[in-house]
């Protein structure tokens, strides 16, 4: 069965959501009371989890191979956003200010200087998030123009044929 990348990576999604579940259901379950209900059994989900596993494994394989021609856009994006995290986090204090310590209770006055201001770091950001934007419409594109091929018996999908 052929899918675009954009299916995939939400196949993706959803089998990594899964293997959260069974995680689940193997911490929770798999000490009960003696003589209690069994509600689930344990030693199944083991074997649940590591069919849904091999599943993600084989899917991740499949996505990068086919992301290998936009790999760098992908690098790239990941990286800008960096920054932008970076930036936004970044103190853009400039000139005079009178700090007040918090348990003494005295102040005085601090002069900030500043290399990038706020109006620059606001301006640097909207340019990278413009580059954000590009780069994720363009991978967008190829996400749905990208076709790979999975066995849809092992996602658990119907085949369309």
């Amino acid at each position: 069965m052929e899918i675009t990348l954009a299916r995939a990576l939400k196949l993706k999604n959803r089998l990594q959501s899964s293997i959260r579940s069974v995680a689940g259901d193997l911490e929770k379950y798999n000490s009960i009371v003696k003589d209690g209900t069994k509600e689930v059994d344990t030693r199944i989900s083991l074997g649940e989890y590591d069919r849904v596993v091999d599943c993600l494994i084989s899917l991740k394989v499949k996505i990068f191979v086919a992301n290998v021609p936009v790999y760098e856009k992908i690098l790239r994006l990941a990286e800008t956003k960096s920054k932008i995290k970076v930036l936004r986090s970044l103190d853009t204090q400039h000139g005079k200010v009178v700090d007040t310590y918090r348990y003494s209770g005295s102040s005085e006055m601090i002069e900030y200087e500043a290399n990038f201001r706020k109006a620059d770091v606001d301006s640097i950001i909207r340019d990278l998030e413009d580059q954000v934007d590009q780069i994720q419409e363009e991978l967008d594109k190829n996400n749905h123009m990208t076709h790979i091929e999975i066995d849809p018996i092992n996602f658990g999908l119907k085949s369309i044929s």
